[in-house]
């Protein structure tokens, strides 16, 4: 890890150079005309993109190393979705209520006070059925999504 790092900004306040000493690397930034990062390169090869919507907001966002995020948003400017190799989010209300990582599933569920108070999870397993409880009760993973 590097002991120092000297950074430039330009007249906006985004950040444009980076270098790390130690390491020998360094980073350039390019922004779009929202004032928004759409490009990051490393002196090592390194390289990341991304990409907004209308208002915004990040949409996607993806690396040279093959690292790709798909990201959406509700009426009210909330994320509701966020997405990438092997891993899922969904939210509702700036709280999540779906998780998946590889054949992993999780729901969960909140009280009055926002307070999360259950996760179910469920794990899918090939030629097998799997059934699905919640609070002792046989659940389908629609009817949690309402919870």
């Amino acid at each position: 890890m590097s002991d120092k790092v000297i950074e430039e900004f330009d007249e906006r306040g985004n950040l444009i150079y980076k270098y790390f000493y130690g390491e020998d690397i360094e980073e350039h930034y390019e922004y779009n005309e929202d004032n928004k990062k759409i490009h990051c390169m490393s002196s090592d090869g390194w390289q990341c993109w991304w990409e907004y919507d209308k208002k915004n907001n990040v949409i996607y966002n993806r690396s040279s190393t093959g690292y790709n995020c798909w990201y959406e948003y509700d009426e009210n400017n909330r994320i509701s979705m966020y997405k990438s190799t092997g891993i899922e989010y969904r939210y509702k209300e700036n709280k999540i209520i779906y998780s998946k990582y590889k054949d992993e599933e999780y729901w969960y569920k909140y009280d009055e006070d926002n307070n999360r108070i259950d996760i179910t999870k469920q794990v899918k397993r090939r030629k097998e059925k799997q059934e699905l409880y919640f609070n002792n009760k046989k659940v389908n993973r629609f009817s949690l999504m309402d919870i």
